[in-house]
């Protein structure tokens, strides 16, 4: 199952990476992102702590990825934690 959730979100960001020819651009910001949240353990735990609202989760991701990575990529980041897949963001 994981893997084929995994597979789904990997295909969604290479099709919208090709889409609007930003391969190489979308692949930096998500090694900024992976990084960042293997870097930072608190932050996977407030996306996985079911006590936070999914709508304060939301800003979180807003307000630390915002300046560092594009609007498509936040947007997928969003999508994920409001389909309750956050335990992917980090695999």
């Amino acid at each position: 199952m994981a893997k084929l959730v995994i597979k789904r979100y990997a295909t969604a960001l290479f099709d919208i990476a090709t889409e609007e020819s930003k391969m190489q651009q979308y692949e930096l910001e998500v090694q900024t992102i992976v990084k960042a949240l293997g870097d930072e353990p608190d932050f996977t735990g407030i996306l996985q702590n079911q006590k936070i609202t999914l709508d304060e989760k939301l800003k979180v991701i807003e307000k630390v990825f915002a300046s560092q990575v594009s609007a498509s990529i936040v947007g997928l980041m969003a999508l994920v934690v409001k389909k309750g897949r956050q335990q992917f963001l980090i695999q």
